[in-house]
């Protein structure tokens, strides 16, 4: 895929870690994630059951994903970096000054310096941000406008549209064994 701006520095994306088998769509085919090859702008990456997987971004970004977990990397520019979340639980460990950007159908959010966790229960039309460690997630939705939070936030992303504080359980399965295995990664 041709890069929309051939002179902007892109974002390499390589496979990190994983403790089972991520997969990405290859000429319409889902082909096994290899640790030495970059993972391209327009990519599907994909973790099947009881599979996590950490990609570096550039030099400062880390994505975890979830099992179960289906994201798109939307945008590569080096300070535009953009990943859909289309289903499933990521967690992005962000260092640096511009944002990283994570989308759903309806939702966009962003931060800088920090880290975050979102939930993408597609069939239910509902995302989860949750902010971790002080950082703050700028939420726009729609017709709803938006939020700047450092609280976690349940979106409900259809009509009715809606944003409100919730507490989230990290500390139960299956959630808490996503969150043990990136800690301990990281």
């Amino acid at each position: 895929m041709p890069k929309l701006f051939p002179n902007e520095p892109q974002s390499v994306v390589r496979l990190d870690s994983a403790n089972g088998v991520a997969l990405f769509v290859k000429h319409g085919k889902k082909v096994g994630v290899v640790g030495n090859k970059n993972q391209r702008r327009g990519q599907i990456i994909f973790t099947g059951e009881s599979t996590y997987a950490s990609f570096f971004i550039g030099e400062s970004t880390r994505l975890f994903l979830d099992e179960r977990t289906d994201v798109e990397l939307i945008e590569l520019t080096r300070g535009k970096e953009t990943i859909k979340l289309i289903r499933g639980r990521i967690l992005l460990e962000h260092e640096r000054d511009t944002p990283i950007t994570v989308t759903t159908n309806f939702t966009k959010s962003f931060f800088t310096n920090g880290l975050a966790s979102f939930v993408n229960f597609d069939f239910q039309e509902t995302v989860h941000v949750i902010p971790l460690e002080e950082t703050t997630v700028a939420v726009s939705l729609g017709k709803t406008g938006g939020t700047v939070t450092k609280t976690p936030v349940r979106i409900h992303e259809t009509d009715p549209q809606s944003i409100a504080d919730f507490s989230p359980s990290l500390h139960v399965p299956p959630a808490n064994n996503f969150y043990a295995w990136t800690k301990g990664t990281r």
